[in-house]
């Protein structure tokens, strides 16, 4: 992995130059991409018992179709600056199971929940254009990205048997992403990227307001930072000149 990014960077200090491509004489596009990725996680969490046990948890994700809008705009050196929206969810859920009685109509609620769910991803990249001097409708660059994420998750029983339980995830990745671009004509343009996850810095915090556990027991965090964590993804987007 990092003799990979050493030769797109060797590429980047051998090729830039100012633009003469016109294919990349316009000042501002707008993107719609599709983005596919894996990622495996894990992690250790305390369950503050007398027999020094611990919680493993290990997350495994695939995502086939993960949409977001972005704008882009030149730079005074004939890169762009490109920002990015996806994965927002404003979500909320309501399970009840309740056994019902069919000939007095009367009804028990033995189970269920309330589920909300907040989420957003953003990205801002710095896009290096190479190559800028060869008329071309294939362009290559890189791109340096920082995207911080946010997610949460909130569980309200509807029983009294249970407790609420909430679940908070938010961080910062840091890629660089290769990239090559197709413009078909004056207007319209493919961008095909690979994004490469240098480091994911996290914070994750879980709550159970269980009245059995002391104030310190009900909420557990842990600050986690991982470099090339195991994140593999590829984008695919249309974009338009404006």
């Amino acid at each position: 992995m990092k003799s990979t990014i050493l030769c797109f960077m060797m590429i980047f200090l051998f090729h830039t130059g100012w633009s003469q491509n016109s294919n990349l004489d316009y000042h501002h596009a707008i993107k719609l991409y599709s983005q596919t990725s894996y990622t495996s996680t894990s992690q250790q969490l305390s369950i503050f018992d007398t027999l020094g046990n611990y919680r493993a948890i290990s997350s495994k994700s695939f995502q086939l179709i993960q949409p977001s809008l972005a704008y882009q705009w030149k730079t005074k050196k004939n890169n762009f600056h490109e920002v990015a929206i996806g994965q927002v969810q404003l979500h909320s859920q309501h399970d009840l199971s309740e056994i019902k009685n069919g000939q007095t109509n009367s009804s028990l609620v033995d189970g269920g929940q309330k589920v909300f769910e907040t989420s957003f991803i953003l990205r801002y990249e710095y896009i290096i254009n190479l190559r800028r001097n060869v008329e071309s409708k294939f362009a290559p660059s890189i791109g340096f990205a920082g995207s911080p994420y946010f997610f949460l998750k909130n569980f309200q029983p509807v029983t009294s048997h249970s407790f609420p339980v909430s679940q908070l995830n938010m961080g910062m990745k840091l890629y660089v992403t290769p990239r090559i671009s197709y413009y078909f004509n004056s207007k319209f343009f493919l961008d095909l990227n690979i994004p490469i996850c240098l480091s994911d810095m996290a914070y994750n915090r879980n709550s159970v307001k269980n009245p059995a556990f002391t104030r310190s027991q009900q909420v557990y965090g842990t600050i986690d930072f991982n470099s090339f964590p195991r994140v593999f993804s590829g984008r695919l987007g249309i974009g338009m000149k404006l």
